[in-house]
């Protein structure tokens, strides 16, 4: 199930690289100046990493192991994976949550 997952967030970003023509992307937030924006990032990057943390250390803590395992080798390679997917899920909510969309960098702006 983790892998399905995980394969769903690598379509995801297949699929937004496809529509923005892998135009560069950046948080924009009507009003919010640069100081403001950063500050806003970091503290839901920070907020994205302790959540999907927090999550994944309940799921390994509930999930039944197979005949056998050792506590200790039981969770899959795929874990850092999903945390990662999670983290960003929650990082994306937190932007939303505060204003923010995520939206192509214009050309004047690139330059």
């Amino acid at each position: 199930m983790s892998s399905l997952r995980a394969a769903g967030g690598v379509a995801f970003i297949i699929t937004l690289f496809g529509l923005t023509g892998c135009a560069p992307m950046q948080w924009q937030k009507p009003g919010a100046d640069a100081t403001v924006s950063v500050r806003e990032l970091d503290a839901c990057r920070q907020q994205a990493r302790t959540s999907s943390y927090q999550e994944m250390s309940t799921r390994l803590s509930v999930q039944p192991y197979g005949m056998g395992m050792d506590r200790a080798v039981a969770p899959s390679f795929s874990a850092d994976g999903d945390r990662a997917v999670l983290e960003q899920h929650f990082f994306q909510m937190c932007m939303r949550s505060k204003g923010y969309e995520l939206k192509p960098v214009e050309r004047s702006a690139q330059q």
